[in-house]
């Protein structure tokens, strides 16, 4: 039971030598002695990383005591990358996300610790096709706990989430991996230009070669088909039209890579499309934004950059925030049951509340907060901006928008790009705001909320609160709070509502919907 113990509790800085020493000793019988010592180093460990993530917070059901008692001290949990591969990882007790995260990307050669962090994983919950980002010190046993009490089906993604260094390919799996995620990302985020015969030379090489790339990736024998351009180039290039004139041009440059290997080709891809300045964004469907600027549905682009608001359709630029603006980010909820987030930017003179309609909101929030926390730890700098919102659209958006310093501009037409290390753009940086009174927020009448600035010491953390209501009853927010320990981690608060009933009681060892 000391496994259970020492996964959840931490000892007192008067206790911890002893304990240590006793857990280091050996044991009097040499038959047994391998047995305990495994255990007492399993222990040991569970109460080293105790005190970086502080402890498990959610009680074990009856079937991991089960396996632990009986010394199956180790599950075996299978992780996607993405591409629908799949790694299989041996779990503890006390095995953290940090832990998972640094195991795999051991297999794909990855040992920079600044480049471990830039990777995550998340939960994809099936029953709501809900991604649930998890945080580095959550306990992976909590979390799979979490959803076996709420019965539903679940797995965990291994991803890249932050795009500030560049990419070093360390091993062909690490490839396959950062091809099969940047591969989407390129068809879908990459701006209109028009037909064949509008776009650049420049551009049109880069979209011809990438689309021959991607055929040899795939290792595909026969000759590219008018339905096959869909999967090669960005979309809203296809629609534009000259499909055949694609085609003709796709298969003149597959010509020239007859000799190159499927890995190759993979590299290539990678090495072609990091150098543009979109790579990295992770895009987000908005339902409606408050303001005059966007009318309609659009696309929410999270990337080193900042927050760009796109075209659905044409992927141009609306509005844009660099993270430096961000003062606070929440989640709410209105009374009509839809999501929300509240974005605060703006300086230390004029701030302004943007108001985005999604259901994505806490994947959106955690990530805005994982790219500021990076800049407050000075681990990255800000990125400097470029011209990202074409001359139609410029002088609505800059009404609209907060005042910032200048920028330095290009000629460049896509959004964002992330540099190794680049000077920080002049200006406050709102980063390092004093705490300010409180601001009320309504929206449309119907609905009020509260935004918080960030302290200067402190890490940017995404509020998650429910819309105010007259006549709304307040229920508990989470089944977490009724258990004997408290739940610290906002991540796993989203998927709750289904589960706390009135008939509902926590057993110990049964788990939920025990009544005895």
């Amino acid at each position: 039971m000391f496994v259970f113990f020492s996964s959840y509790f931490q000892p007192t800085n008067l206790l911890k030598p002893y304990l240590y020493e006793y857990l280091s000793s050996p044991h009097p019988d040499d038959e047994q002695r391998q047995t305990f010592q495994n255990l007492a180093m399993t222990c040991k460990m569970n109460i080293i990383r105790g005190y970086k993530a502080g402890g498990r917070r959610i009680p074990p059901l009856y079937l991991e005591i089960k396996n632990v008692i009986e010394g199956r001290m180790t599950k075996r949990q299978m992780f996607y990358f993405p591409g629908n591969m799949t790694i299989t990882k041996k779990v503890m007790a006390g095995t953290t996300m940090m832990d998972v995260i640094e195991d795999i990307c051991q297999e794909l050669n990855i040992v920079e610790s600044e480049e471990i962090e830039e990777y995550s994983i998340y939960a994809s919950v099936e029953k709501n096709n809900q991604i649930v980002p998890l945080k580095h010190k959550d306990y992976i046993m909590d979390v799979i706990t979490h959803f076996d009490c709420q019965k539903v089906e679940y797995s965990f993604i291994f991803k890249k989430v932050l795009w500030y260094r560049p990419i070093k390919i360390q091993s062909s799996l690490h490839a396959v991996v950062l091809y099969n995620q940047m591969r989407p990302e390129y068809l879908h985020s990459i701006p209109a230009e028009g037909d064949y015969n509008s776009i650049s030379p420049d551009n049109k090489w880069l979209i011809i070669q990438l689309a021959a790339l991607q055929h040899r990736a795939d290792d595909k024998v026969d000759v590219p088909i008018i339905r096959d351009l869909t999967n090669l180039i960005p979309t809203v290039i296809v629609d534009a039209g000259k499909k055949q004139q694609w085609l003709n041009a796709v298969d003149d440059k597959l010509q020239t890579m007859k000799h190159m290997s499927k890995e190759e080709a993979m590299m290539a891809f990678i090495e072609h499309v990091e150098k543009l300045p979109m790579t990295g964004s992770n895009l987000f469907v908005i339902k409606s934004v408050s303001g005059a600027v966007v009318h309609e549905s659009c696309v929410l682009a999270v990337s080193n950059y900042g927050i760009f608001l796109l075209d659905k359709k044409t992927k141009d630029c609306i509005l844009k925030h660099p993270f430096t603006e961000i003062v606070s980010t929440r989640r709410l909820r209105s009374a009509q049951n839809k999501w929300f987030v509240d974005v605060k930017c703006g300086n230390l003179m004029v701030q302004k509340v943007t108001r985005l309609e999604t259901e994505q909101g806490s994947e959106i929030t955690t990530l805005i907060s994982q790219y500021i926390q990076a800049q407050v730890d000075n681990k990255y700098e800000q990125p400097p901006e470029t011209d990202v919102i074409p001359e139609r659209r410029k002088k609505i958006s800059q009404v609209r928008s907060p005042p910032s310093s200048p920028q330095p501009t290009s000629e460049n037409k896509f959004f964002g790009r992330r540099t190794e290390k680049s000077q920080q753009s002049s200006g406050e940086n709102i980063l390092s705001m004093p705490s300010s009174r409180k601001t009320s927020v309504a929206s449309n009448g119907d609905a009020s909320g509260y935004m918080t600035s960030i302290p200067s010491s402190s890490r940017h953390i995404p509020i998650e609160e429910e819309m105010a209501s007259p006549n709304a009853t307040k229920k508990p927010k989470s089944i977490l709070k009724q258990r004997p320990v408290s739940m610290k981690s906002e991540t796993l608060n989203d998927l709750n509502q289904t589960i706390q009933q009135n008939n509902t009681s926590y057993h110990p060892i049964m788990g939920y919907g025990s009544h005895k």
